[in-house]
């Protein structure tokens, strides 16, 4: 049975690595380590995805999970870095390809740097609408798009 810390550790690891295409360069010793010697012998309870709490967070939200490319920080400040490094301009083609996706609004807010919000008001036809009314989707995520 894994203990509470594994469980951890590797559904960041598979959430980085699957669900949003990030590397993850730890292992299940160093990432313990690293929330250690960043917030002591009760880093466990410090942890975790409340505003308060202390997350493993990535210098300018780019790049690998690795040592030498993380901070701790508290999810409030991660939050706030996200929504200010999601400035980026999105182009037809890749408004396209988020309209036309199945994949999920949080693997594609992960991959174009934009909000959640944004990908279903793309997906709702709400935003970018000159691009996607001109589309009709058909694929498995629900009804047809029009």
């Amino acid at each position: 049975m894994r203990s509470k810390e594994q469980s951890a550790f590797y559904l960041h690891k598979s959430g980085a690595e699957r669900d949003r295409g990030i590397q993850f360069k730890f292992t299940f010793e160093q990432w313990c380590a690293w929330w250690e010697d960043n917030l002591g012998p009760d880093w466990f309870q410090l942890r975790g995805c409340r505003k308060d709490k202390y997350v493993m967070a990535r210098k300018g939200d780019k790049g690998p999970y690795a040592l030498w490319n993380v901070k701790c920080i508290t999810h409030s400040e991660n939050s706030r870095e996200q929504h200010n490094n999601k400035g980026k301009r999105l182009t037809e083609a890749q408004v396209i390809e988020i309209y036309m996706s199945d994949r999920s609004k949080t693997v594609l807010s992960a991959q174009f740097k934009v909000s959640k919000d944004t990908i279903k008001l793309i997906r709702n036809k709400k935003t970018w609408s000159t691009v996607t009314n001109q589309l009709t989707y058909t694929g498995v995520r629900g009804s047809v798009r029009k």
